[in-house]
């Protein structure tokens, strides 16, 4: 018999619980947006996610790209 998993309580409000999912998140950085989805755990209360490091690593080239990209334009 399997045990259910209770929901994690939020770290950051204590009032929602964490549910994993694939979010839309926009980040700015001089000036420039991006939309992308970010893997996570989700609160459905605040909104505040906590990111694994397998997490952090499904986005970081797309951002890390889009950022030289950014400097690039900006230094010619």
């Amino acid at each position: 018999m399997q045990s259910k998993q209770v929901p994690a309580l939020c770290p950051i409000c204590f009032k929602g619980q964490l549910k994993r999912k694939t979010k839309r998140v926009t980040s700015a950085y001089r000036g420039h947006s991006i939309t992308y989805q970010q893997p996570g755990d989700w609160c459905d209360h605040c909104g505040e996610g906590i990111l694994s490091g397998t997490d952090a690593l499904a986005t970081q080239a797309r951002l890390l790209e889009w950022r030289t990209r950014i400097d690039k334009r900006e230094g010619d």
